[in-house]
């Protein structure tokens, strides 16, 4: 993940930061907010690996298809929800009101990379067999 990340960074050319945040019952899951010169992605920090990784996929997915959505969130409940968090830096990130075609267009990109970078690297070489095994059990 943090390899793709790069790239896309790099493709983009303005930097992803990530932002950990605690998660509590009725809190968004994640958010995407553009700022001038980069952009930044709330994920819960207390939750799994792999939510957290879908959940940032599902961010970039807005970013890259280019949804607008409005913030719906206050500066006090943005900075409860990160209190160390300068509130210029964390204002109006989360819980962006997006419909619901463009949710479910991010959620079928997001499930569509977490598949593509999860799978196991495909070998089309005569040295498949070795290469396969060396994936499994390392170098």
């Amino acid at each position: 993940m943090d390899d793709w990340l790069d790239r896309l960074e790099s493709h983009r050319d303005r930097p992803i930061d990530l932002c950990a945040i605690t998660w509590t019952l009725g809190d968004a899951f994640g958010a995407w907010r553009a700022q001038y010169d980069h952009d930044v992605i709330a994920y819960p920090a207390n939750t799994s690996g792999p939510h957290q990784d879908h959940i940032i996929l599902h961010e970039v997915a807005h970013m890259v298809c280019g949804h607008q959505g409005r913030c719906v969130l206050s500066n006090e409940d943005a900075q409860r929800l990160a209190p160390d968090l300068e509130p210029a830096a964390f204002a109006h990130l989360l819980d962006r009101a997006v419909g619901a075609e463009e949710e479910q267009e991010a959620e079928l990109l997001a499930s569509l990379l977490y598949q593509r970078l999860t799978r196991a690297p495909q070998v089309t070489t005569a040295e498949s067999d070795i290469a396969r095994v060396e994936y499994v059990f390392g170098e």
